[in-house]
């Protein structure tokens, strides 16, 4: 078995990553909080790689059926429902509802991993 270990999401590129699984770990924030959302009875997250992308996706939906979550440099990001905490993400914001997602970090690893065979996101949420 090979495991090649990526710190940063622009150390990847899609040949790295074709046919192969691949694991993003985000132990403190986006993938802690993308669990919890699916735990709340999130319908989906969407990872958006910028917040212009993620205002398209959002703009064609019913305003009762998303949220906007994440945060950019740290801080929530302005006009967004929710930030980046996995505390924010309760059944009553989530449950039934497409969470559109963008984070500094999370949401690119994640983006960059969407070629793979399989892609998964881990937290200590869920291990």
């Amino acid at each position: 078995m090979n495991i090649d270990v990526r710190l940063i999401p622009n150390a990847i590129s899609e040949k790295d990553v074709r046919d192969r699984v691949v694991v993003v770990i985000d132990v403190l924030r986006s993938c802690s909080t993308i669990a919890t959302a699916f735990a709340n009875g999130a319908r989906e997250v969407i990872p958006s790689p910028d917040m212009a992308t993620a205002s398209r996706i959002a703009a064609n939906m019913d305003a009762d059926r998303f949220r906007l979550g994440g945060e950019k440099e740290g801080r929530k990001i302005d006009g967004y429902h929710l930030g980046n905490s996995p505390l924010e993400y309760t059944a009553d914001e989530v449950e039934n509802r497409t969470i559109v997602f963008k984070s500094t970090n999370g949401t690119d690893a994640i983006l960059m991993g969407t070629a793979a065979k399989h892609l998964v996101t881990a937290s200590l949420l869920n291990a």
